[in-house]
């Protein structure tokens, strides 16, 4: 009778194992298995922005080498990679060319984006009298030579001179190209959305400082000081870096950009300025001036979905992420920020979640 006991109570203690696993199983369904809209209809939305720049710095300084001289692109990729910033070279086709694999090289580190100067470097001017034909080949023939050739995305250039015709700027829109720097000197704006147009400080003509101009580092240091304090863009001109800033065209030397470069990486580590190549600028903006955030709670979770306002912009080719905040409530300890497969680093500040966010349709989920 005894043994019965003994048995019966261990069958039942085994049963309610069992009917509390099972349980247990259901509850710990992942939530991530809802869908985007389930949060929408069921979920309680929260504040949420996308950030003003990458990782919510206050302004942006892109480096910008005009030309495309080898050997001053070996030293301005040394010394990126040695601060950890990211830089442009905007080269002519003629010029790139005959070192098409050592730029190729240079571009693979990681460090060094490789945008259109035009083909030749011809001054496209109305007083040069260029046809047409000579127009578009300055301008699509070198957006297709640097397609096929690099992995910068070819949706910008640097017009040699500074300086562009009426008809050029139509080419430039027929071709797809979103962002140019031109000559006008000053800062480009962050607090508002830039103009798809042709005015200073609109996407085809970028304002920019000529760090040639700007002879010795503590001027140079001052208008990333600028960026930072007026939350603005700035562009910064060079043309060839050589050991004793001698050779080419207005030249600085390696110790002035070494001095000038590491400003800006630290300024970087701060958080105060992302230091973006030319199309990393570009690709973040567009995707914050075109896109949306939407955040929606359901108990210990949240779904963040980025929405695309725009359908005619090369999304495929914008090379970095956005990065969003979204307000976490009192009541909530957020563990794990993923996109369901992959964990992406976050920061709680002042109550917010900060954190980078792809714009490919990707739902990031927050626990």
């Amino acid at each position: 009778m005894k043994n019965k006991l003994i048995a019966y109570i261990f069958s039942l203690i085994m049963g309610l194992s069992i009917v509390f696993g099972m349980c247990s199983c259901d509850r710990d369904i992942p939530i991530t298995n809802l869908d985007f809209q389930e949060y929408k209809d069921k979920g309680i939305a929260l504040d949420s922005e996308i950030c003003m720049v990458k990782n919510d710095s206050k302004g942006i300084v892109t480096i910008i080498s005009d030309d495309g001289y080898y050997d001053s692109g070996v030293i301005l990729k040394e010394i990126a990679k040695e601060l950890e910033i990211n830089v442009t070279v905007a080269g002519a086709v003629n010029i790139i060319s005959p070192k098409l694999k050592e730029w190729q090289l240079i571009e693979n580190e990681g460090y060094v984006d490789i945008v259109s100067h035009s083909y030749s470097h011809i001054k496209v001017s109305p007083e040069a009298n260029l046809t047409q034909e000579q127009i578009r080949h300055e301008y699509l023939c070198a957006k297709e030579y640097y397609e096929k050739y690099f992995n910068t995305p070819a949706f910008t250039i640097v017009a040699p001179e500074n300086i562009t015709t009426e008809y050029g700027f139509s080419v430039w829109r027929e071709i797809g190209i979103l962002a140019a720097r031109l000559g006008a000197r000053g800062e480009n704006s962050l607090k508002d959305k830039i103009t798809y147009g042709t005015a200073q400080g609109q996407w085809l003509n970028l304002r920019m400082w000529d760090m040639y101009d700007a002879n010795n580092t503590a001027t140079r240091n001052n208008f990333v000081d600028r960026a930072i304090n007026h939350n603005t863009w700035i562009i910064e001109m060079y043309h060839d870096i050589s050991p004793t800033g001698e050779g080419h065209f207005k030249p600085i030397s390696t110790q002035d950009a070494r001095e000038h470069f590491s400003y800006i990486s630290e300024q970087q580590k701060l958080n105060n300025i992302w230091a973006a190549s030319f199309t990393q600028a570009v690709s973040y903006i567009y995707q914050r001036d075109f896109g949306e955030i939407e955040a929606y709670r359901i108990g210990d979770s949240i779904a963040v979905s980025y929405n695309r306002l725009r359908d005619d912009l090369p999304w495929s080719e914008f090379n970095v992420p956005v990065t969003i905040k979204v307000y976490i409530p009192s009541d909530m300890n957020i563990k794990t920020v993923n996109n369901g497969d992959n964990d992406v680093t976050f920061d709680i500040v002042d109550g917010y979640a900060i954190f980078d966010v792809p714009t490919n349709g990707d739902i990031i989920y927050l626990q």
